[in-house]
């Protein structure tokens, strides 16, 4: 589905003394298209986190309308944004996000049951995509911080979201494993899913069809298909 980013501004009241309002995002508006890689840039500051955070619906902005088609997420209740969010939208964090109690395979075979469904081959099977097969009974403490990331990939490919929000993915990640994450998410929108991307590595926008740059809390465009 289309999801369309309409005036989105974020503020935060800064407390204090001297008390102002801090603009982060700054009525933003842009769409994000099935089947194709979305990639957003900036430094450190520029509100891309912020922005993404907004558009996964972790984060209501100040003003303005995230609509996926013609729903309107930050109109719906706290319990309908979560279920929405948990069937339509895929995260791989900056964080570590697995659970530590759990072994890489349970991580993932948990995500699964959170959609009503508990696959291990195809969590197998993902893992094997990744690099990870000779960890799928590891806990998590025991992966490096790539290894961890390529699990936080694994997830969000292995879940039912047809939209997949990537915050800087290829982090703590070298050459080869930062183009084999990027491939597969490269495939993913091939496959239909709407695949953005938040990143400052330069190799993100090889395999992106529509390229923006965030700059003191506004977007511009800098490629497009």
């Amino acid at each position: 589905m289309k999801i369309k980013a309409s005036d989105i501004s974020v503020r935060f009241k800064r407390k204090g003394k001297h008390s102002s309002d801090i603009k982060i995002l700054e009525s933003i508006g842009f769409e994000i298209e099935p089947g194709k890689v979305t990639h957003v840039s900036g430094r450190s500051g520029s509100g891309k986190t912020t922005l993404i955070n907004v558009l996964a619906g972790l984060l209501k902005p100040t003003d303005g309308k995230v609509l996926y088609g013609d729903t309107d997420i930050y109109s719906l209740s706290d319990e309908k944004l979560s279920e929405f969010r948990s069937k339509n939208i895929a995260c791989i964090p900056q964080g570590q996000s697995a659970l530590s109690n759990l072994t890489v395979i349970q991580n993932l075979l948990l995500s699964q049951s959170l959609f009503g469904n508990s696959d291990e081959q195809a969590a197998k099977g993902i893992l094997e995509r990744v690099g990870l097969s000779n960890f799928e009974n590891a806990y998590p403490d025991e992966l490096s911080g790539g290894e961890l990331r390529r699990l936080a990939a694994a997830r969000a490919l292995l879940s039912p979201g047809q939209v997949i929000f990537a915050d800087e993915p290829t982090n703590d990640l070298d050459s080869e494993n930062a183009a084999l994450i990027l491939e597969l998410l490269k495939g993913a929108a091939a496959d239909g899913r709407a695949v953005v991307i938040v990143s400052h590595e330069s190799e993100t926008t090889g395999i992106a069809d529509i390229c923006y740059k965030m700059e003191s809390g506004k977007i511009i465009v800098t490629k497009d298909s």
